[in-house]
């Protein structure tokens, strides 16, 4: 599991927020594994933060797209 973010946000950004960011991610996934009986089934689950992007987020198979002003910043 990765978490893609510009260089330049990375400054702004707590390194607890990134730790909160995947800690969920992985309690998500655990309670889908229960709920389903199903694991996650790719090798892989990234987790990209781009500028300007309209959508609040896009869902693709392995990877989602974040807008960067849904980081918390500190």
């Amino acid at each position: 599991m990765r978490v893609y973010l510009r260089k330049s946000v990375i400054k702004t950004i707590q390194p607890e927020v990134l730790d909160e960011l995947l800690t969920t991610t992985l309690v998500g996934m655990r309670f889908y594994k229960d709920l389903f009986g199903i694991q996650y089934q790719f090798n892989k689950y990234d987790q990209i933060f781009v500028p300007e992007f309209n959508m609040g987020a896009m869902e693709n198979v392995a990877c989602v797209t974040h807008s960067e002003a849904m980081l918390r910043r500190g």
